[in-house]
């Protein structure tokens, strides 16, 4: 579940800043590792607390869902700094400025890596819930209404057509195998990060004349040594999934038929289809954060045209 959002604090970054970034960008750009930015913010949050932090706590919460939840409000209402703020959600919150630049430089390793084990525990923290609504919720869960189970990255849902019913299929904290059928199911886990899932005439149009591709990495593209990750090297790709993009404006990158690439003069893409390279795209800052960079571009053709 997500942590739940509490006050800010005036605590200022000394490890976990953009100087710090800069400095590993100016080495390192496009060849990012996940241990030279967990280690900037361990020790800004080391710092600030003067104490080890327990990572395998954060990466894998312990105890029932109704006391943790119940923690994670206690947590926000009091604080845990000096004036009643939360002291790691100060930290993190200086850091939304960075997340995406740090996200698409990092190594095609660490992508990966970073997708298959750590995407949760950053949106658990990144995208906090307000506190009335975690009070609704913790008021649910202990009237017995709402239970609260945890599926696992690998589970499955299916569609049981004899029986008309849903099933889920997980593993549970002891690694066996569960299953729980519902007659009904509320699908609300958002768009699909694969865009080529998507029911969508429009998308399904797009991607068969070739308008908008899919991202994909290889490995040659920057140079990266793959051999230590045995399930890049036995890809040729790491696909994404998501709309290719060009970052920095949101046009859509296209492939004329002389392979070359460029950027579209009239299309762009934001929200859940670009999450391949833009790890904040479903959030409401990265959504506003693409418009705004829409926006601009789009001004700037404009006054240019004018001009003409």
């Amino acid at each position: 579940m997500p942590k739940v959002r509490g006050k800010m604090g005036h605590h200022r970054n000394r490890f976990f800043n953009r100087e710090n970034l800069n400095r590993l960008l100016s080495d390192h750009r496009g060849r990012l590792n996940l241990d030279s930015i967990f280690k900037l913010l361990n020790t800004e949050l080391e710092t600030a607390y003067g104490q080890p932090i327990d990572w395998e706590e954060i990466v894998n919460p312990t105890g029932n869902p109704v006391d943790l939840l119940q923690g994670y409000v206690e947590d926000a209402v009091n604080g845990d700094g000096p004036n009643g703020e939360l002291i790691w959600q100060t930290i993190l919150h200086q850091s939304f400025d960075m997340v995406r630049e740090i996200y698409l430089n990092l190594t095609l390793e660490d992508r990966k890596r970073f997708d298959d084990n750590y995407t949760s525990v950053f949106f658990t923290h990144a995208a906090t819930q307000p506190v009335l609504n975690a009070e609704k919720l913790l008021a649910l869960m202990k009237a017995g209404m709402v239970e609260v189970l945890k599926l696992g990255k690998n589970y499955q849902l299916v569609k049981n057509e004899v029986n008309d019913y849903y099933e889920f299929s997980y593993r549970d904290n002891e690694g066996h195998l569960k299953r729980d059928a519902h007659r009904y199911v509320v699908n609300a886990r958002g768009q699909a990060k694969a865009l080529e899932t998507n029911p969508s005439a429009l998308v399904r149009n797009l991607l068969r004349r070739g308008t908008v591709q899919i991202k994909e990495y290889r490995p040659a593209d920057r140079g990266h040594d793959i051999t230590a990750d045995p399930a890049i090297a036995s890809a040729a790709t790491y696909k994404t999934g998501s709309i290719w993009i060009d970052p920095e404006t949101h046009q859509i990158m296209q492939i004329g038929s002389d392979k070359t690439v460029t950027r579209s003069s009239f299309i762009y893409a934001v929200g859940a289809m670009t999450r391949g390279q833009i790890i904040d795209a479903s959030m409401a800052r990265g959504i506003v954060q693409a418009t705004s960079r829409i926006a601009d571009d789009l001004a700037a053709y404009l006054i240019r045209t004018q001009q003409l």
